[in-house]
């Protein structure tokens, strides 16, 4: 027999399964399968940061690190209040990073750090912010 530990999924879900089936007046017939109980995957939790790596005039580098595999996700804006724009990295992983870019000089922005294995009502990290560098001259 050949083992391979190539893949191992971040999340599980177990199942029982016991047999029965009920009817409309509540008997379960034997033989029929049913599920009687789910145990949920892991909850998405941040372990580290947020943190802003690096920022300019016009982009930021947002980054954090999960308890679980996820994608990572960034609601951002102008107020806290109303974050209205939305930043996604294209993989998944325990480590996360997001560059915002077309930012506006001078600007703080707000920002909320998850990923869509989360309720958007219930967010990862609280908000945070940054301020956006002065606007580079030159000739």
């Amino acid at each position: 027999m050949i083992r391979s530990n190539l893949f191992t999924p971040a999340l599980v879900l177990s199942v029982v399964v016991t047999w029965g089936c009920s009817d409309t007046y509540g008997a379960s017939p034997p033989g029929a399968a049913q599920i009687t109980g789910v145990t949920p995957a892991r909850e998405v939790r941040v372990t580290a940061g947020p943190v802003v790596r690096s920022v300019t005039d016009t982009t930021a580098v947002i980054a954090w690190s999960t308890n679980v595999i996820a994608d990572s996700l960034l609601r951002y804006g102008k107020g806290a209040d109303n974050l209205d724009q939305l930043a996604r990295s294209p993989w998944n992983g325990l480590t996360h990073s997001v560059q915002l870019r077309n930012l506006t000089a001078e600007t703080t922005y707000y920002y909320r750090v998850g990923t869509s294995a989360t309720q958007s009502t219930e967010p990862m990290r609280s908000v945070a912010s940054f301020k956006t560098n002065a606007a580079r001259g030159g000739p």
